[in-house]
């Protein structure tokens, strides 16, 4: 199980997630647990709870989220029916996993941010789940079906929702809630407010459940501004984990996945273990260059010409935005662009 702390936030000029990265029951250590996913007329931001992965079975929910998520968008629908797509991959593969029963099955995916329509952008917020709902309480023995429920963000009030094994208290939520509802305060500052907020209760959490290292997701409204991927550690560190991106457009976007990829400070670059990089800066987020993985004799995903063994499978790369910094993750492409270009790879 991986019992997670996160937050899902929609204002009029942002949506994201915060979550911490912990697992624990019979698994010990941290998963990356949320990433961003992009449909012909929605990007949002996405976070779970519940399952983390069934070793024996070689499954690890981290990945099929992603896959599953960047499924439900063929052909290239839209959000409308991309989200019950999900729901419905998720009742058949959960359904599937053998010896996997009861509290272990459960799982929520909590997705927020912004869908186009008629009267323009609208805020949102979907809970995938099979024992929890925002018009219910959570539920023991799951459900036998994945149920979708959703909240809409109207221009006066935006939302602020979370998963996981603590219940905030409105006065622990107040402060991120002001910096939410200020459009003058930077979207970092409110992300900031819930990684206090989920640090806290790691504080008071005597089973080890609730970690203090956080990634966070933030979506910004206006077209054209990419996604800010951030991650929080709890001290100097030399390896960012950075969320996971789905494009499931499909058309002449494709539809790939970047999932969890890594940045490393570069041994020789100055930087040393008592020196190490503390995080992104200010507002700026994560910028990195995805290292795809392949067959080893299928043609390199960068459009190359090449064999993926002769090309990106020779290892790490260095970010050209990014002096002293290098990158890996694995990269999955599902649908190349009908229009018969190549997936670029670039940084967000």
């Amino acid at each position: 199980m991986t019992v997670t702390y996160g937050f899902a936030f929609v204002t009029s000029a942002y949506a994201g997630v915060v979550t911490d990265r912990q697992i624990s029951g019979a698994l010990i250590g941290e998963v990356g647990k949320c990433g961003e996913v992009r449909y012909r007329d929605a990007k949002l931001a996405y976070t779970m709870a519940g399952l983390a992965e069934a070793p024996r079975l070689g499954f690890k929910t981290r990945q099929w989220l992603a896959e599953a998520l960047c499924d439900a968008g063929a052909p290239g629908v839209g959000i409308d029916s991309a989200i019950p797509n999900f729901a419905t991959l998720a009742t058949k593969k959960i359904r599937s996993l053998a010896g996997v029963r009861g509290e272990e099955s459960r799982l929520s995916v909590l997705i927020s941010g912004f869908k186009n329509s008629p009267l323009g952008a609208l805020g949102i917020v979907y809970l995938v789940s099979n024992y929890q709902a925002f018009d219910l309480p959570n539920v023991e023995t799951p459900w036998r079906e994945f149920r979708v429920t959703k909240i809409e963000a109207t221009p006066s009030s935006g939302v602020l929702t979370w998963i996981g094994s603590a219940v905030p208290t409105r006065k622990i939520l107040e402060p991120a809630a002001r910096l939410l509802g200020n459009p003058d305060v930077p979207p970092s500052h409110a992300v900031e407010s819930l990684v206090d907020v989920i640090r806290k209760a790691s504080d008071r959490d005597r089973r080890g459940e609730i970690g203090k290292r956080c990634s966070s997701v933030v979506v910004p409204l206006q077209a054209g501004v990419p996604s800010m991927f951030d991650f929080h550690p709890d001290g100097p560190v030399q390896k960012l984990h950075v969320p996971t991106s789905v494009c499931a457009i499909y058309g002449n976007s494709g539809a790939y996945i970047r999932l969890d990829p890594e940045v490393w400070t570069h041994p020789g670059s100055g930087s040393d273990s008592g020196d190490a990089w503390a995080g992104p800066a200010e507002g700026g987020g994560i910028e990195y260059l995805g290292t795809p993985t392949v067959k080893r004799n299928t043609p390199c995903p960068c459009g190359s010409g090449k064999r993926y063994r002769k090309c990106h499978a020779k290892g790490w790369r260095p970010s050209e935005d990014s002096p002293g910094l290098y990158t890996r993750g694995r990269f999955m492409y599902k649908a190349l662009p009908e229009d018969g270009s190549d997936i670029v790879v670039t940084r967000l």
